[in-house]
């Protein structure tokens, strides 16, 4: 009776053991979760930031084209009106 109750003390124990690191697990992988979602929430901030980035440079790049194409030189031009 004696070496059932030591097994059974043992086995009681292994079992306890065995839930603590179940606990691990499980914190462990709310921790995971968590920061997965932190990350996704960051990429796509940082996805925004560079969309908006993008937009203002192509905005500002039509601007100077425009600029550039309006501040062109004309070609000279030869005034043909008889003088007299």
């Amino acid at each position: 009776m004696v070496r059932g109750t030591g097994e059974a003390a043992r086995s009681e124990g292994a079992l306890q053991e065995i839930l603590q690191q179940i606990d691990v697990v499980t914190v462990q992988t709310k921790q995971i979760a968590t920061a997965a979602e932190e990350q996704t929430a960051t990429t796509a901030l940082i996805s925004d930031n560079i969309q908006q980035v993008t937009r203002a440079v192509q905005g500002t790049a039509r601007d100077a084209q425009s600029t550039s194409t309006c501040r062109a030189p004309r070609p000279h031009t030869v005034d043909i009106h008889p003088t007299g």
